[in-house]
């Protein structure tokens, strides 16, 4: 008896596995942005959290009660305090939603329109004030009562993650004023940033008061009064390959800036490109000088301080003045010797500056 066998089965050839390019998430984040709006799905409430949250007017009593729950608070910034009293004191605070945060007892209840705690709920002793012992400082020293995002029932446990992102700056700001007619992109926000924080203190200083870094609300609101400094930035920009090291946009705006307040625009045009240029220029002229000297104070191992950002400012500002006088041939000297009994050379008035420098 014969059998027949069935030819072995082929195994089918083995296909190469094609591995995926990984997915790089910051890639897949910027895809998700405003070219298409999604509808929002409907947000879950979660109702056993524990926490709870109300807005409610912070009165310095009910500061200075709460800053004694303060127990787990870092090491006290004083300029910090200072800043938010400024704010509170011009009413630049707002209700922004950024919460005051307690945890411990959570038998708070609402009465009259009024927070209390219930004594059957735990004692004062549970309660610590988790991440506002600088505004309520500054409430208490300013004396304002402000309205706050108020949440309690908050988890101890959750101290550590606290207060860890990152902090909001100016140019973050800036990067979408439009009410400013800034759109993302358009200008560079960090030199406007920087431009208008010092011009605010150079203005301090001229008035005879101690200068301050002005907060965020006060650097905005100084810009929307001084509008016209985005357009010096801009036009310092432009030359910013151009500039001396120790004169890049940053303090070229400023001195341009304070040119078109004093003499208009067409004489900060014509400081920036001579300034940056250097096109035809006689010997010594006073842009020539104050470009020798910024190049002496930037290098390294020379005996000529390099000095702060004030100090950059005066040589170009005392070089753009003696331009305007028309004084050339001038001295290293001229150009670095500042006005006596000022700080920051030039009072608002610029004319009074040229009579400063002239000998």
């Amino acid at each position: 008896m014969t059998t027949t066998m069935e030819p072995p089965a082929q195994e089918a050839p083995a296909t190469a596995e094609v591995e995926e390019e990984p997915v790089d998430p910051e890639d897949l984040a910027m895809q998700i942005d405003r070219t298409e709006l999604l509808p929002i799905p409907p947000v879950e409430i979660v109702r056993d959290s524990g926490v709870h949250a109300e807005v409610v007017k912070m009165t310095p009593d009910v500061a200075r009660a709460l800053l004694t729950h303060r127990r787990f608070q870092r090491e006290v910034s004083w300029a910090t305090v200072r800043k938010y009293v400024r704010d509170m004191q011009a009413g630049h605070w707002a209700l922004t939603g950024q919460p005051m945060i307690l945890s411990g007892a959570d038998g708070w209840e609402i009465r009259d329109d009024h927070l209390y705690l219930r004594d059957d709920k735990g004692g004062y002793d549970e309660i610590e004030a988790e991440d506002m012992q600088h505004r309520l400082l500054a409430i208490v020293i300013s004396g304002a009562t402000i309205s706050v995002l108020f949440v309690w029932g908050v988890s101890p446990s959750v101290r550590p993650l606290i207060d860890l992102n990152k902090i909001r700056t100016l140019p973050d700001v800036l990067n979408y004023a439009t009410e400013l007619g800034i759109k993302a992109g358009s200008i560079n926000t960090v030199t406007l940033a920087k431009v208008a924080k010092r011009y605010a203190q150079i203005e301090q200083l001229w008035r005879g008061e101690r200068p301050l870094t002005p907060t965020i609300p006060e650097s905005m609101s100084w810009l929307y009064e001084n509008v016209e400094m985005i357009e010096s930035v801009q036009l310092a920009e432009e030359y910013r390959e151009d500039l001396p090291s120790l004169a890049k946009p940053d303090i070229a705006a400023l001195v341009g800036y304070h040119l078109r307040r004093v003499f208009g625009e067409e004489a900060e045009r014509d400081f920036i490109t001579k300034f940056a240029t250097q096109a035809g220029l006689p010997e010594r002229h006073p842009y020539l000088v104050a470009s020798k000297r910024l190049e002496k104070m930037g290098a390294k191992n020379n005996k000529v301080p390099r000095g702060t950002w004030r100090d950059q400012f005066g040589v170009v500002l005392n070089a753009a003045s003696l331009s305007l006088a028309d004084k050339h041939p001038v001295s290293e000297a001229q150009v670095a010797t500042k006005p006596r009994g000022r700080s920051i050379p030039a009072p608002l008035v610029a004319e009074a500056h040229l009579a400063a420098v002239e000998e």
